[in-house]
């Protein structure tokens, strides 16, 4: 699981403030040949293309590796795969255990199969409409600058990590923390880690899907010991981050 937590082109390509003018140019992680002993990571630009935009600054990633089955026993955490469609469609995964909440959910393309082309990332539905007995991915490519998902592009697989955050059991010494925000317009929200960390990682995530599938990106920057700022940007002009309905992230 990978979050960029950097925005170096979008801040490159305006003031990145993640209004209908500004910002844009959202890195997609792109993960594929997923072994017991590594992966490959590139990073692709929804830049309004059919492909990855080329010629762009780099960008930082964090990453996280859970092996799957190790959570098996458990009812407040799991990690598994499954294979999702990329067409803006839902795809429905049911929990091996029901867990007492509806879980917050973190997903990510383990395979690459589009050819080239831009590559497929996913978010979930919104809580109301998951449960704790299934979850909800929607995975998506946006080749060009439409309003929504393309149609016909290849199925990836797609790993997920699903946390019941009210019951969940990490080792203390893990420092684990979450937060989330109701975001509107594809704008910055902050959040803050108490205690502070020394050297902070960050996953984002959208568990949200009230703009009828457009497509929308999850990220991070200025990810500091104390907070963050985090966003998602919903892509369908180009190089701007658009005007949206509010979005949980």
């Amino acid at each position: 699981f990978s979050t960029p937590v950097t925005a170096a082109n979008c801040e490159a390509n305006g003031n990145c403030i993640g209004n209908t003018t500004d910002g844009g140019e959202p890195p997609i992680p792109t993960v594929r040949n997923v072994t017991t002993t590594g992966f490959d990571i590139s990073m692709c630009i929804d830049d309004g293309l059919t492909t990855c935009s080329t010629s762009k600054l780099a960008e930082t990633v964090d990453w996280f590796a859970f092996e799957a089955g190790t959570t098996d026993d458990f009812s407040w955490i799991e990690v598994g795969t499954s294979t999702v469609s990329t067409n803006g469609s839902d795809t429905s995964i049911t929990l091996k255990n029901a867990m007492v909440n509806t879980p917050a959910v973190w997903t990510q393309a383990q395979t690459y199969s589009q050819g080239g082309n831009i590559a497929a990332h996913a978010w979930t539905e919104d809580t109301a409409t998951m449960s704790n007995t299934a979850i909800i991915l929607i995975g998506c490519t946006h080749q060009g600058t439409g309003d929504s998902c393309d149609g016909s592009t290849p199925s990836e697989t797609f790993g997920y990590l699903a946390i019941d955050i009210a019951n969940e059991a990490f080792p203390a010494e893990s420092g684990f923390q979450t937060g989330s925000a109701d975001i509107t317009n594809s704008s910055w929200a902050s959040g803050s880690f108490s205690p502070a960390y020394t050297s902070p990682r960050v996953m984002v995530t959208q568990n949200d899907d009230d703009g009828a599938q457009d497509p929308e990106y999850a990220l991070a920057r200025d990810v500091t010991t104390t907070g963050l700022e985090f966003r998602f940007c919903e892509s369908d002009a180009g190089d701007v981050c658009n005007s949206h309905t509010s979005e949980v992230v």
